[in-house]
């Protein structure tokens, strides 16, 4: 526990964790700044589902006529296909309160907006806390002190993943609290029950084991590239390059992919592409990726010369 403690220290204590904290929350208070204003307290049901009534008329008139809007295959009635082609009336209400609800919602959750940020800002933490260790040496000297090689990899791992994990949460609550002023004072918070609650409690935690998962991953790479540079550049190289040709090129094997099991765990239900996989299945195949990066990280580190 005293060398845990230890790593907790040193990690928390490097300025680009703290830099990178600093700048979510700086970004988190900035939108909700702008949330807060763009926001308007005032809706009148009436006059909205009027307004949206009269522009889905207007919609349909001109598709109807033929002089704009789409095409209907042949066959098929123009007025029935046009009622189609259009969403319902309730979609073009435009609603301008901040609804708290979105934080968790059925479509584009705030809070899955602000994983890319956390997991980028993992992986660049994750990498500075092993590989700039192996930049400056320190490795041999805390080696000096505490010979077995196996538990000062435990404990480095262990403290990467238990401080992201935390400062992915924290962050998480830091944005909920900031967008508290948009909703209360310029918005509504219909809809949020216990069920949304539950979700909302279930989508931080995954969002914060996807934040501790992605530190560890980088920190493997750094120590075993014994480089930060290269395991920030691995880990973007992969998941911008690979993954994209592997979209492009093999779209069969999108079910593999980190990006897309990411998307899934986030989320907590399958995304809507072909061959995806349900929550429990992307589990498993991040699980198995992470333990495979995690055992070659400390095979690598008890087997290698340190100096």
């Amino acid at each position: 526990m005293r060398l845990l403690d230890v790593e907790l220290r040193r990690a928390l204590s490097r300025r680009a964790v703290r830099g990178l904290i600093g700048l979510c929350m700086l970004g988190i208070v900035i939108g909700a700044v702008i949330a807060f204003f763009v926001s308007k307290p005032a809706f009148d049901q009436a006059s909205a589902l009027s307004r949206a009534t009269a522009a889905r008329q207007a919609d349909m008139t001109r598709c109807t006529s033929g002089s704009d809007g789409p095409t209907p295959p042949p066959g098929m009635d123009r007025t029935e296909y046009c009622d189609q082609f259009f969403p319902p009336v309730s979609q073009y209400v435009s609603d301008k309160r901040f609804h708290m609800e979105r934080l968790w919602g059925p479509r584009d959750p705030v809070l899955a907006g602000l994983s890319p940020i956390l997991l980028i800002g993992a992986l660049i933490a994750g990498a500075t806390a092993l590989g700039a260790e192996w930049r400056h040496g320190t490795i041999a000297t805390l080696l000096t002190w505490e010979p077995r090689r196996l538990r000062v990899m435990a404990a480095k791992l262990a403290a990467v993943a238990l401080a992201a994990f935390v400062i992915g949460v924290l962050l998480q609550a830091f944005l909920v609290l900031a967008l508290l002023p948009a909703g209360m004072a310029r918005g509504t918070t219909d809809g949020m029950t216990a069920v949304w609650w539950r979700g909302l409690a279930g989508g931080v935690l995954r969002i914060g084991l996807m934040t501790s998962a992605a530190a560890v991953f980088s920190a493997c790479v750094a120590s075993v590239g014994r480089n930060t540079a290269a395991a920030i550049g691995v880990a973007f190289g992969y998941l911008i390059v690979v993954e994209n040709a592997v979209r492009g090129l093999r779209p069969q094997w999108q079910r593999w992919l980190v990006g897309n099991n990411g998307a899934t765990l986030v989320l907590g239900k399958k995304v809507q592409i072909a061959h995806a996989k349900g929550m429990m299945g992307a589990s498993v195949i991040l699980g198995v990726y992470l333990a495979v990066i995690v055992a070659v990280a400390v095979t690598s580190f008890v087997r290698r010369d340190v100096t």
